[in-house]
């Protein structure tokens, strides 16, 4: 190290490197380097080869409440506060995440996605394919429009069961 006592390499989405790569990184992660720490990020470690994942320290990190990310989107990013309020709680505590579903939704709001989803449980082949189509334009927006249709779907999970608890038992009446 030049200017201080260990040397850090970050590997940002280390769950994207190929096969060839990670076993390249075997070596490094075998016997590392005096004074050098190699971390690897990655949002879904399974991707990674078990032999990576067993020389490796994992290290968890929970979700940030959502007014923090809120405040992250607002001055770093420049969002408008409410749209912030709206990716923080789909985004789970993540300002990353956030930042991809921004970009990803291009405009969209979750509103215009749930009209557009709405009565699909009914819908022809046709309308089920076109709506396959464009949850899959652009390729790289496809997982973030999906975790959205989970949440929305997830809540509407919870407002069934919350209507169907605070509807009186006809059985006891």
């Amino acid at each position: 190290p030049v200017g201080g006592k260990v040397k850090v390499a970050l590997i940002d989405d280390a769950h994207l490197l190929t096969i060839a790569a990670q076993n390249a990184l075997l070596k490094v992660l075998e016997e590392p380097p005096d004074r050098s720490f190699l971390v690897l990020v990655s949002c879904n470690p399974d991707a990674l080869l078990p032999t990576v994942r067993s020389r490796c320290q994992r290290v968890r990190f929970g979700p940030l409440p959502d007014d923090v990310v809120v405040d992250i989107l607002t001055r770093s990013a420049g969002v408008d506060p409410e749209a912030a309020r709206n990716l923080a709680r789909l985004a789970e505590g993540s300002p990353g995440h956030a930042l991809t579903l921004l970009s990803c939704l291009a405009g969209e709001s979750r509103e215009q996605w749930q009209q557009r989803l709405a009565g699909l449980e009914q819908a022809r082949y046709v309308r089920l394919a076109e709506t396959a189509r464009e949850l899959n334009s652009p390729e790289s927006h496809v997982v973030a429009k999906l975790e959205m249709l989970l949440s929305q779907l997830r809540d509407e999970a919870v407002r069934s069961v919350r209507s169907a608890s605070a509807a009186p038992d006809r059985a006891a009446l």
